[in-house]
C-alpha cells in the first residue's frame, strides 16, 4: 500500500506515475480532490491558490495549492487514456 501524499500536483510526473501505477492494479475509477482555501475556520471567503504553494496552517503539509483548470483537464485525459473513469470532489480548508 502506498502512502498518501498531500499537495502533489495531479499533472506532475509524480501524479502521473501514481495514476499509471493505479492502472496496473486494475483500478477503473479514481477521484480527484480539488481544494480551495479560507484564511481561518470562521472566514466566509473561499479562494483558490494557483501557482506556487502558499504557506498555510489548515493542511497536514502546511502548504496550500489549487490545481489549475488546465492541469485538471490533462488529468482527466490521462485517466481516460488509461481506461479509468473519475469523479472530481471539491473541498475547502
Amino acid at each position: 500500500m502506498r502512502d498518501i501524499v498531500h499537495n502533489i500536483s495531479v499533472d506532475s510526473s509524480v501524479g502521473l506515475d501514481s495514476m499509471k501505477h493505479l492502472a496496473t492494479t486494475g483500478t477503473n475509477y479514481v477521484a480527484i480532490v480539488v481544494t480551495q482555501y479560507q484564511m481561518h475556520v470562521t472566514a466566509t471567503d473561499i479562494y483558490p491558490t494557483y501557482g506556487s504553494p502558499v504557506v498555510c496552517t489548515s493542511t497536514p503539509s502546511g502548504y496550500c495549492i489549487t490545481a489549475t483548470n488546465a492541469s485538471l483537464l490533462g488529468t482527466i485525459k490521462n485517466a481516460h487514456d488509461l481506461g479509468m473513469k473519475l469523479s472530481i470532489i471539491k473541498t475547502s480548508y
